[in-house]
């Protein structure tokens, strides 16, 4: 569940962006109407982790489970346009990006992206450009991989501040 914090547009505040996985589709609902406002299905399947990015764009984490089951992607849904784009598609299929349940990305304000693969314990940074900026794999000293989930980077710098005095 992506809650809306501000108006645009395309939704009001407190609307719920709800990814119902098994019926591969993002519901778009305004609690304070009872009413959903758009029923968006597209080229994802198992997908989860609808993060709002701009303010006409969501964007959707793509296990990719029933269409493509090679790698995982990061899909834009632009509600102007109603279409659907894919974010540095090419750099995960090169780096063989898969994870068949969880998984998470997370795209910054100067357009670069995080992107966890759960299972395989390992989250790589790319650039705005699509550069593979760094990659990390979470393995104990006998190289046994430990799981992530859910994984986020802090942004805020009075939170980060906040939690170093704890």
């Amino acid at each position: 569940i992506e809650p809306a914090f501000s108006d645009t547009k395309h939704w009001k505040q407190d609307d719920l962006f709800l990814s119902i996985r098994d019926q591969n589709a993002i519901v778009h609902y305004r609690p304070s109407v009872n009413k959903v406002i758009n029923f968006i299905v597209g080229p994802f399947g198992s997908q989860h982790d609808v993060d709002i990015i701009s303010e006409n764009e969501i964007s959707i984490f793509n296990n990719n489970n029933f269409l493509d089951k090679k790698y995982s992607e990061v899909i834009i849904y632009n509600f102007d346009t109603k279409k659907f784009k894919k974010l540095f598609n090419n750099q995960l299929k090169d780096e063989n990006f898969k994870t068949k349940i969880n998984g998470t990305s997370h795209i910054f304000k100067d357009g670069s992206l995080m992107i966890e693969e759960s299972w395989s314990g390992r989250i790589i940074l790319f650039n705005n450009q699509g550069k593979k900026e760094w990659e990390y794999i979470n393995k104990d000293e006998n190289d046994e991989i430990g799981l992530f989930s859910f994984s986020r980077i802090i942004e805020d710098k009075l939170l980060i501040e906040k939690i170093k005095t704890l």
